[in-house]
């Protein structure tokens, strides 16, 4: 028993934990913008990260099919090109109020590329400056 104890114990790996960033709530009070640092990777001027918007009760319904329903999350996995300002969204998830979630199907992404414009001042252009000018500890 002991074996398969330690086994056990080898051979699970550890999970990363998560480490969310508040960047605040630029451009919108209803909306807070956070970033997961522990999970941004660079590849040259790429970097990707996941990041959430966490929005104000009752203040954005959902669309379609959710319209009665109350926005609380939206998490997404973005990549960005520091060098030219653009990013895409990689995958995205909605959390609604009631509990439920949606999330748009693997075949709709990646999202084609979108210039942030100098000096927009959003949650968009918060997040790309945070993870453009991030470097690791």
């Amino acid at each position: 028993m002991r074996w398969i104890v330690l086994v056990l114990l080898l051979t699970s790996g550890t999970a990363e934990a998560v480490e969310w960033v508040s960047l605040g709530k630029p451009g919108n009070a209803n909306r807070e913008t956070f970033v997961d640092v522990s999970g941004i990777r660079i590849d040259g001027n790429i970097r990707t990260s996941a990041s959430k918007v966490v929005l104000a009760n009752h203040t954005v319904a959902g669309a379609g099919e959710a319209t009665n329903k109350w926005i609380t999350e939206i998490t997404y996995q973005i990549t960005f090109d520091c060098g030219d300002r653009r990013n895409r969204v990689d995958a995205m998830t909605t959390y609604f109020e009631d509990g439920t979630n949606w999330s748009e199907p693997e075949s709709a992404f990646p999202k084609p590329w979108v210039t942030v414009p100098p000096g927009f001042h959003s949650n968009w252009t918060a997040l790309m400056q945070y993870v453009c000018a991030w470097t690791p500890k």
